[in-house]
């Protein structure tokens, strides 16, 4: 591979120590291959810059993007912690739906990929990880990235029945398509 691996996760270590099964499996991971992470700040800002930015440099490049207090409220804690989470353990009945809340989920998801259109070059791998980003490689196609683009899914794939629990169900299972290639927790997931 020539170009960068580039990591793309809700969260990324923002601290000397890396914490949380993700964080740190990624974290070694990028230490022995090199690479660039990016994720969110992790603190809410009353106005997100549009840009990317680096807050680290080391064995690997860690760099953030801000979401606001709306885009906390209703990306994170609301579409992709309320719906998806719940939705994708078969736990419909503890979903908590809000109109708004897609639109904040869509929102991040199209601002990131309008970053990453700007930064990730032919060349380049990138590797999305889990639930918050399901629509992040369809988005970047529709604006002509062609890096090969992975995603890995940490939570269980729930069914097509359980997903029509969602709205948004269609969109969020064709947004699989775009990737050139997808990992799940388990066989069964498959």
């Amino acid at each position: 591979m020539t170009g960068r691996l580039i990591v793309v996760s809700n969260r990324i270590p923002t601290e000397a120590e890396p914490s949380g099964g993700l964080v740190v499996a990624l974290h070694d991971c990028l230490t022995a291959a090199g690479g660039v992470w990016i994720g969110t700040s992790g603190t809410p800002v009353t106005q997100p810059e549009p840009e990317l930015r680096q807050i680290a440099q080391g064995a690997y490049t860690r760099m953030v993007f801000d979401i606001s207090e709306a885009e906390h409220e209703g990306y994170y804690l609301g579409y992709a912690n309320s719906v998806l989470w719940p939705l994708f353990h078969r736990r419909a009945d503890l979903m908590h739906v809000q109109p708004d809340y897609a639109d904040h989920y869509m929102a991040v998801n199209t601002r990131l990929a309008d970053m990453l259109d700007d930064f990730a070059q032919p060349d380049d791998l990138l590797w999305i990880h889990d639930y918050h980003f399901l629509p992040l490689a369809a988005l970047l196609r529709e604006r002509g990235v062609t890096c090969r683009i992975g995603f890995f899914l940490h939570i269980p794939m729930p069914p097509s029945q359980v997903m029509s629990d969602v709205p948004e169900h269609e969109s969020l299972q064709r947004s699989y398509y775009s990737y050139d290639l997808i990992g799940f927790q388990t066989s069964a997931d498959n």
